[in-house]
């Protein structure tokens, strides 16, 4: 240390004593000492300052110059009549004291704070010291923990190529276990063979350890495993240098490739495949410079055009896009170089014969390390028939939304055209209840019920007829028709509401025999529809003309009134399902307005048409069906056999089978007054049981049935019971 570390009283004690053996001395060598008095005082000052600091200097300072006039004060004279110039050496002593306490004082401030700083440097030396170490030991924790988590292998060695650590990957890939391999030579552990050659190839820890550089294999590098195991891998080496750069070990990074092998030979194929896919299709790869100059065009293009390369780059290559998106075209391209935007944009193109494709463009810009456009890449893509199937997909879009809202109308027409007959019924039912099966209130009541359930079951019959039409389930009985027999029958089909309407009907049928091929049912259906149309959609006391004529190889059949007509927006949507012109004036003529559909289907089904003409509103309509003929009149068929009394014996035996109690209750009961014999059953099991016993002539069975469908207990009934025919 270079100052004394006393305590405040004993540096007094050293002033005070310095400077009294300083006084004590000089009276001993006062014969010998010639100087003033005063000048050995400055040595205990200088000794009280260096060793106390300002205190204990001043107290020598003051003692001295006292000490010092004292001594030098002869004994006769007074210690307060000293000369002029002794009172000036005394005051040139105080104060070369007061300097050198404070100069001492000064320098042992400057000395402490010295030693302080150079206490705080060596304390934060030593504390950086330990975090180096801390920070080193946990960096080498870090690395073992991150070598042993990472996916690839790792393998740590020392200086002279030896084990050190291997990670749970390179475990796994080598075989070796970390306390097998640790101090093992690299080679005896990672031994590696060319593919191709089979040879062995250099240890890369080898050439590290040699060269001190970074070192990768080559291609085709197979690990021998210990198991004998061969895996194609990629690997790296690099040294481990401490702070001198002194070589410390070799770190050597290895990976599995053998699914990158099949990554790359999969990426191959589907880059040939696409490759191929893409000369296929029509899509235009172009590139075009920085400032949008064509570069290349592909064939598939420029053979959509009829331009060549040449053409498309030097000759005026807008001349091709349609007028009125040349401007948005050239506008939005100047953009898109401008500001380096991607390309995005529709047009229309005249291709090589004359026609306009519509084209979708895109295209991004292909930029440099400093983001500087060096070229634009892009494809064209023929859009043409996209565009029609998306005209067509909005409109049938459209077709289906307002099918789905007339589906909605129809439905609350059907449940209003459903109601309307329960009211009645159920006003007739009350009669029955209050009458006792005679008179006018009787009568009238059970010629309600009768009339209101035909309706229900031709609306029904109607709603079951388009179900079956759309589902493909119905079948025509075709047969040799003669046109005016099925005309007469649908006539007398109709006539009971063209008579309530108070109408006149005009019949024409041709001289000749007119044969046409189908089902008699479906065809009077046809007729009689037009025909009860016709009356509902007229004024009463109208006129109705029923026609049936053979022109061109075709029967046509018109039927033609003069009610109120069909708008022109509705006429070429009369035939269709659904569709109406006024659903109020439906529900005030009755029925559902499904009939003409009904006909159209029916006709087509047959190999015929359908077609409706009205010159509007009020001016009454016209619906024509044509049917192709006979080539040929049909022979005389053979007049039926008639049947002897013992075959026409009427059945008797008849078995009812539902799961709806009503149903079956009033058929049976229907039945028996009839005089026939019945049996029901609820359910197929009940039926077959009921069968074995009762032997029934006639089954009436559901198929939708509990338990056991009606398809299964008639395939079970028929061989137990020989029957011909179930219904």
């Amino acid at each position: 240390m270079v100052h004394s570390k006393l305590s405040s009283r004993s540096a007094y004690a050293v002033a005070i004593g310095v400077t009294a053996a300083v006084a004590f001395v000089l009276p001993l060598l006062r014969q010998s000492y010639q100087k003033p008095m005063l000048m050995p005082f400055l040595l205990s000052v200088l000794i009280s300052a260096a060793a106390g600091g300002l205190g204990p200097g001043l107290v020598a300072t003051v003692l001295g110059s006292v000490l010092g006039v004292y001594l030098a004060t002869p004994s006769q004279a007074s210690f307060w009549n000293q000369a002029a110039s002794e009172w000036l050496q005394t005051s040139v002593f105080l104060i070369t004291g007061f300097a050198i306490t404070l100069y001492a004082h000064l320098s042992r401030n400057t000395l402490a704070e010295c030693e302080s700083n150079a206490g705080r440097r060596l304390q934060g030396e030593s504390l950086r010291r330990r975090q180096a170490e801390e920070q080193l030991n946990a960096e080498r924790n870090r690395v073992v923990v991150t070598l042993s988590s990472i996916g690839d292998a790792a393998i740590l060695t020392d200086s002279e190529g030896r084990i050190d650590l291997l990670n749970p990957t390179a475990q796994s890939l080598t075989g070796w276990t970390q306390d097998e391999a640790r101090g093992q030579p690299l080679k005896n552990v990672f031994r590696i063979i060319n593919e191709t050659t089979r040879k062995p190839v250099e240890n890369p820890v080898e050439k590290v350890l040699r060269t001190g550089a970074v070192i990768g294999l080559a291609n085709h590098t197979l690990l021998i495993a210990k198991d004998g195991r061969e895996i194609p891998i990629s690997d790296s080496a690099a040294p481990i240098r401490g702070v001198d750069g002194q070589l410390l070990g070799v770190i050597l990074i290895f990976r599995d490739v053998s699914q990158e092998r099949h990554a790359q030979a999969a990426l191959a194929e589907s880059e040939a495949f696409y490759r191929a896919i893409g000369e296929s299709i029509p899509y235009g790869a172009w590139i075009c410079e920085p400032n949008g100059d064509i570069r290349y065009l592909s064939d598939s293009f420029l053979k959509m055009t009829g331009m060549t390369l040449d053409e498309q780059i030097h000759a005026n290559w807008t001349a091709r896009v349609h007028p009125a998106d040349l401007q948005p075209i050239l506008d939005h391209w100047r953009y898109c170089v401008k500001t380096g935007s991607f390309w995005d944009f529709e047009y229309r193109i005249r291709s090589a014969d004359g026609s306009y494709r519509c084209i979708l463009s895109r295209g991004v810009p292909i930029r440099n390390a400093e983001g500087k456009v060096t070229a634009w890449a892009g494809m064209n893509l023929d859009i043409t028939e996209m565009k029609k199937l998306q005209d067509e997909l909005i409109r049938k879009t459209e077709e289906l939304t307002a099918a789905d809202r007339q589906k909605d109308e129809f439905l609350a027409m059907l449940a209003h055209e459903l109601r309307n007959p329960l009211a009645p019924i159920m006003s007739a039912i009350q009669i029955l209840h209050r009458t006792e099966g005679a008179g006018p209130q009787y009568a009238w009541a059970t010629d309600v019920i009768e009339r209101q359930t035909k309706h229900i079951t031709r609306l029904v019959d109607d709603l079951l007829d388009i179900s079956r039409i759309s589902r493909g389930k119905i079948t025509l009985n075709k047969q040799p028709l003669e046109l005016a027999t099925i005309v007469n029958h649908a006539m007398e089909t109709s006539r009971p509401l063209i008579q309530a309407q108070g109408h006149s009907l005009s019949l024409s049928l041709p001289s000749e025999p007119v044969w046409i091929n189908g089902d008699p049912i479906r065809l009077a259906q046809v007729i009689s529809n037009l025909l009860n149309n016709a009356a509902k959609y007229s004024e009463p006391n109208r006129q109705i003309w029923l026609t049936a004529t053979a022109e061109n190889g075709q029967a046509i059949i018109r039927v033609r009134d003069a009610g109120l007509g069909i708008s022109p927006e509705v006429l070429p949507h009369i035939f269709n399902l659904f569709a109406q012109a006024d659903r109020s004036l439906d529900r005030a003529k009755g029925g559902l307005g499904i009939g003409l559909s009904l006909v159209k289907q029916l006709v087509q089904l047959h190999g015929g048409s359908v077609d409706a003409k009205s010159e509007g509103l009020g001016k009454g309509s016209e619906f024509i069906v044509r049917l192709p003929l006979l080539s040929d009149a049909p022979a005389a068929t053979a007049a039926p056999r008639e049947t002897p009394d013992s075959e026409q014996r009427p059945l008797r035996r008849v078995l009812v089978v539902d799961d709806n109690t009503d149903m079956v209750e009033g058929l049976s009961l229907l039945l028996e007054l009839e005089g026939f014999e019945v049996e029901r059953a609820a359910d197929g099991p009940t039926a077959l049981a009921i069968a074995q016993r009762f032997a029934p002539e006639v089954v009436l069975l559901d198929l939708g049935l509990p338990r056991m469908d009606g398809y299964e207990v008639a395939r079970k009934l028929r061989p137990c019971l020989r029957l011909d025919k179930l219904c």
